[in-house]
This record gives C-alpha cells, structure tokens and sequence, in this order.
C-alpha cells in the first residue's frame, strides 16, 4: 500500500469588516456595519505519507449557495455569566477575485452588539471574546421553517441525525448520537453522513474572536488566528482503490471489471458519539452508552467504475464512513471485494505495516488506531485466481500416494523417478464429477516450457464459492499416443480402453488419471472450510493454512491400467525327463475375462457396459522370448457373469501338434499370495499394479509362484497339475 492516509480539513476562514474608524464608535443593533461576517473555504487533501508541512490554508471554496452549516456563538455578559446564540450559516458567492473562499450569510444575522462585546461595562466578554463552534453535515444541512430536514433521498439514519444536530440543546453538542448507515453504495449516504465540526475560536482552539481584534480591521483575508473557522471530519474516511489485474486482460475474455465491483468492509464501528465541543468521535454499542463494547458490522461501499479510453485493465473507487478509534490484527480480513463474481478477501497487515512504518518516522504517533479526519487508502489489484496445479505420478513400485494437500499454484508437474516430468497432459475440470468435463471453458492443455508449465488457455475461476472436480489425463487427449477423445456412456464421461502388448509412454498401457487424492484409489476432493459439498473450491485453504483465499490443488497421477505378467519356468535339470519345451507354439490365455471396456473419468472405475468376456491371447515382448508375457489389462474384477477368470497355457512338444500338446487351466482367483505380510485371495486387477506370475511347468504338473511387484511383493507356491 503506497499511499495512506490523507487528511481532509474543512475550513471557515472568518472575517470580520472593519466597523468604524472613530475612536469610541456608537453601533445600533442591526445595522450592517455592526453583523459579524464570515468567509469559508475547505481544505485541499494532502496524503499523510507526502505531507511535510502543515497545509492549513491550502483552500477550496463550497458549493455556492449549497453548503450550510449551524454555528453556535458564546459569548459572556458583564456579570460573567454565558449568553448562547445558535445561527444557520449558508455558504453564498466565492468573493471576489478570491476563489477558494465563499462569503457566508446567516440566518438570523448575528452582531457585536448581540454579545455587549462593543459595550465598555461588559469588560469581563470583551476580554474573553467569542467562543465559535460549528457542526455541518457536508453542505447537506438542510432547515426547512425551524425544524425540517430536506435531504436528497436521505435514509431514516441521515435524517434522525440531521434533525438530532439542528434541533439539539447546546448541552446535546457534547454527546451527540450519530448513526452511520450499514448501507454506503448510494453516492449520495456518504455526503449525507459525513459530519464535519469546529472549535478552534475558543480559548483551548486559536484563541477566541475578541472585539476589539476586528474593530477597524480592512485586511481581507483576515490574517489572525481567531479569524479562521477551521472544520474538520468528525469520522475516519476509507478508500479502496481497485485495479482489474491478471484475469481481466482482453486474452480470457475479461477486457474490464464486467460490472461495478462491490466492495464491503468488515467489522467496522458505526455507531457512537460526537462531541462537538471537543471535537472528540467516540465509537458506542447501539444504545450510545459510554465506554460501552462498540457495535461492528459489515459497510457497504459507494463503488464507481473508472473507465479509461484505450486501456484493457480499468480501475474502480470505493469510499465509506467509519468511525474512528478502532485497530484490526494483521490476520484479520477488512475487506471484502466481489469482482465479475469472484469474491476477495484483504487482511489487515498490509495497512498496519504502513502506518506502523509511519508512526516509526514520526509522521503520526497514533500506531495502527484509525483516527478521525483521516483518509485511509486501500490500494488493491483484483486478479482472477488462475486454476492453476502441481502434480506427481506415482510409480508402478508404489502404491500409496504422498499425503499432498490440495493447492492451486502450478509451480511444477509430476516426474518419474524424482524426476522433472516435462511431457503434455490434458487437464479438465466439472463441477459434476462423473460429466460435463469436456466443455470448452473447462479443459486446457499443460505444457513445460522455459523451465516452467504453462496452462493453455490459462483457467481461472468463475468465483470463489463454485466447487470443481479436477481431472488430468496422460498421454495427451487428441495425439497419436494418447485416447481420441472423452467420450460419454450411460451420461458418464469415460476413456475408451483395451487389452494390449505393453507399450511404455503410450495409451491405454501407461495411461494416467490425475485427480486431488492422498492414496491410491482414493480422492481427496471434501472440500475445506465447511462447505459441506464435494469438490476443490478457489478458497478451500491446505491443511495449516491461515490464509483463507490459499485455494490450491495437488494432483495425484496414477496409472490407470493393470499389468499382468506371466513368465514360463520349467525344470532346472536339463536331463529331467518332465522338463519342457518352450517355443513359438507356447501360449498363454488369460479365459473368461473383458478385453476391452471404459474408464469412468469421475473415479476412474472400469465400465464394461455392452462388452462380453472373451479369450485374450497375451503378448510376448519380444519374438524370440518364449517365456514371458506382458500386457496391459483393463482392469477388473476375476469373477465376472460368466465365472472366473483363468490362465490357459499350452505347450507343444512336438512343433505345434495338437495331440501331443501339454495345456493347463489355471484358475486365477484361487492363488494365494502374500500380499505386505497378509496371507490373501487377490480378487480383482487393479489399476496402477503389476501382477507378476511365476509358472514353473514340467510334464508332471505346474508350479505357481505370484507377485504383484514393485507396488506390492506377493508370493505364492501353490502346485498344480496338469
């Protein structure tokens, strides 16, 4: 934040005409040389940070015609006692070739003579002069006959402090009730509100405005202090200044802030006392009871779009009225902006920083406590939250994935074997999460490029409340070695699969699904803060986080396919009379199960809707090897409507006549393996496993040994017999 605060004075210079040049002048009341007269000015804003001398002066004149304001003059009869008088000051014509002050008219026209200042025997008032004390409404102070107030579509809060000023008892003026308004969006609350007061011509103030100071005075302007009414802010003003940053550019279809953005402010005071007399604003629970807990609530701000020719990022003001005293903790949120449907949230630490570091420069002594007169800026760049991921893939070694907390910075993908993994890989998102991925402004295409992933075209979030589920696809959608297309099945978006040789690096063999997941199979899309729905939001903070808007996610790749290897042994001794022969006539059969099916992108289960089980014959690697068999298999359950699934492998001793063929049908299901330590039935193929079968074959019978290596170690030593 560059800028905070500023400071607004509003002034009322004072002028009093020259009355006579005799000696011992004879007035008579009423007459005009005999009225006290007023000129009145605002000061010009200064921010606090550039402020280097005093800029009491520095004017602006009022609205002719338009600025009222009431004043209350004290003065003092012989005997020492008070005598009151309460006038209605209007701001008339800038004067003259002066045009930063207005000439002001009263109604009633006070005068000298009205106070004996200008009567010998009154020596006590004379001597102690005048006492001004002013209160406006920013020019809204409106008297229609003696009681009325006429506003501008003013809120019952306006009007019951404009009538509770211009109505009270002069004992009212030290504990004056006022009432912002929650609701400031309208232009005209603010101006309404902003209540402005005086006390500087007293005794404690420049001094008082004496008689005989004016009394043949023609200077003009008036030089004396006790000639200048100076009326400052009774509240603490705050401005947030917005500009559309990363999100809004004319690339994503964001040229400007679509509407007027809203901004709110977040546990402000709003209600309390105003001592007008000692230009002292005092924050109160509703009830005005002193030195009571004040009453907070969430304000409203009057928000204008500032738009600028030929510019693609336009900016926007916010202003409301506060009251004054309060100080928030860095961590707290003071804002809330609403940008094109995203929702912001601002703490105060960056506030705080700044008037921490001022109070150190011995600009202000008041630390991070909001003062009254004062203009607080907010200087903020709304950014649309780019959907942005960090991603690993899992090994076939490994089952578990790591316990990765969901974020949304991309800082870097997914690598093999710690390794920086700088392929392409689609990415989807839907906020129904079994369809609906394949929409235009729900899927991108990740890229590494320059040492770092680049998202085309860049996602961004619509708003910080919709809930998406993230789905990464690997090999790349639409390329040669990835699948075609997502394609729909039952109203299911899924990836079309099949049986096959092994391929590395290729669809479907080392397909991968990407989703937020802490373990193999298992999503992690709950979303934080107590939404209470499914799926990753912009604001769904990482476990420890304290910043509410830290919206980001991991995504967890797994393959998606099951490997299933069987490799062919047979008797070590070559003179054993039950060893066999492995050759080109060898095969092995996986009988009974689904060679081709779908991948449902939600959860990454298998579909078999429409497809039959049926034989499939398994791939050597290479031509000449004869003992072992690699593919890549849908994965699935080994009992499926037709029964289970088994092995069938045939050997021929005699160059592929059947009648001398050795074949065996191995039930799958039925191994058992040791699986982490656990004796157990393997029941299904999983995706992101490799399940290795070791089948020691002689004429007399066969030997099972089964794995499923590298992410699990299984073992088995079941015989079989042919």
């Amino acid at each position: 934040m560059k800028r905070i605060p500023h400071i607004l004075i509003c002034v009322l210079t004072v002028l009093v005409t020259a009355c006579s040049e005799e000696v011992t002048p004879t007035y008579t009341v009423g007459e005009a040389n005999n009225a006290i007269t007023l000129r009145a000015g605002i000061s010009q804003q200064t921010h606090l940070t550039r402020a280097v001398e005093d800029n009491h002066g520095q004017h602006t004149n009022f609205m002719p015609g338009h600025a009222k304001a009431v004043l209350r003059m004290d003065g003092k009869w012989a005997g020492g006692n008070p005598y009151r008088l309460r006038t209605t000051a209007t701001m008339t014509a800038v004067t003259g070739t002066d045009k930063k002050h207005n000439a002001v008219t009263m109604e009633p026209v006070l005068y000298w003579d009205d106070f004996h200042t200008a009567d010998p025997a009154n020596s006590v008032g004379r001597n102690d002069g005048l006492e001004i004390y002013g209160a406006s409404v920013n020019g809204y102070l409106m008297k229609v006959g003696t009681d009325v107030i006429l506003l501008p579509d003013g809120t019952d809060d306006t009007r019951n402090n404009l009538k509770a000023l211009l109505t009270s008892s002069f004992d009212d003026w030290k504990q004056l009730h006022w009432t912002l308004p929650t609701d400031q969006s309208d232009g005209t609350t603010i101006t309404n509100n902003d209540l402005l007061t005086s006390n500087n011509i007293t005794a404690g103030g420049d001094g008082t405005l004496k008689f005989d100071d004016v009394k043949g005075k023609t200077s003009t302007p008036p030089t004396k202090p006790s000639d200048l009414l100076e009326f400052t802010h009774a509240m603490t003003h705050i401005t947030v200044e917005l500009t559309a940053g990363t999100g809004f550019e004319a690339s994503v279809g964001y040229t400007q802030f679509a509407t007027t953005p809203s901004v709110t402010l977040l546990g402000f005071p709003y209600v309390g006392l105003v001592d007008i007399i000692n230009k002292e604003t005092t924050a109160t629970d509703k009830n005005f009871t002193v030195g009571s807990t004040p009453a907070t609530g969430n304000i409203n701000c009057f928000a204008k779009l500032n738009k600028t020719a030929n510019t693609s990022n336009h900016t926007a003001t916010a202003t409301a009225l506060v009251y004054p005293g309060c100080a928030f903790d860095d961590a707290m949120n003071v804002l809330r902006i609403m940008a094109d449907g995203n929702e912001y949230l601002v703490t105060a630490k960056k506030l705080n920083d700044e008037l921490t570091s001022l109070n150190n420069q011995g600009k202000i002594t008041t630390g991070t406590t909001l003062q009254q007169g004062t203009n607080y800026v907010f200087q903020v760049t709304v950014n649309k939250t780019g959907v942005d991921v960090t991603a690993t893939i899992k090994e076939w070694n490994e089952i578990t994935a790591e316990n990765e907390a969901p974020i949304i910075n991309f800082d870097k993908c997914y690598g093999q074997n710690d390794e920086a993994f700088t392929k392409t890989f689609s990415l989807y998102r839907s906020t129904n999460k079994m369809k609906d991925y394949t929409g235009g402004s729900d899927q991108a295409v990740i890229t590494y490029e320059n040492n770092r992933y680049v998202m085309t075209p860049q996602l961004y979030w619509p708003d910080h409340k919709t809930h998406y589920f993230f789905r990464a696809i690997w090999p790349q959608v639409g390329t040669p070695d990835g699948p075609a297309a997502i394609t729909n099945t039952n109203s299911i978006e899924v990836i079309e699969v099949y049986n096959e040789a092994y391929r590395a690096d290729k669809y479907p063999s080392d397909l991968c699904i990407g989703m937020p997941r802490k373990a193999d199979g298992t999503p992690d899309e709950t979303c934080k803060n107590g939404h209470g729905v499914e799926g990753i939001c912009a604001t769904d903070a990482p476990d420890g986080s304290t910043h509410e808007a830290d919206g980001k996610i991991h995504l967890n790749f797994q393959y998606a396919m099951s490997q299933v290897i069987v490799i062919l042994k047979t008797n070590d001794d070559v003179s054993s009379t039950n060893r066999v022969t492995f050759d080109e006539h060898t095969t092995v059969e996986i009988l009974n199960g689904y060679t081709a099916g779908a991948l449902r992108l939600g959860d990454g289960s298998s579909d078999f809707t429409g497809k039959t089980p049926a034989t499939y014959p398994m791939s050597k690697p290479a031509a000449d090897d004869y003992t072992n068999y690699l593919d890549a298999i849908v994965p699935q359950a080994l009992t499926n409507t037709t029964g289970d699934l088994a092995f069938r492998i045939t050997v021929s001793e005699d160059g592929g006549v059947t009648s001398d063929a050795y074949e065996t049908v191995l039930g799958i299901k039925g191994i058992q393996v040791n699986e982490g330590g656990v004796l157990k039935t393997i029941n299904a193929w999983e995706p992101g496993k490799k399940y290795i079968y070791t089948l020691t074959i002689t004429k007399t019978g066969v030997t099972v040994a089964a794995t499923i290596a590298d992410w699990d170690t299984v073992t088995a030593d079941t015989p079989i017999w042919m």
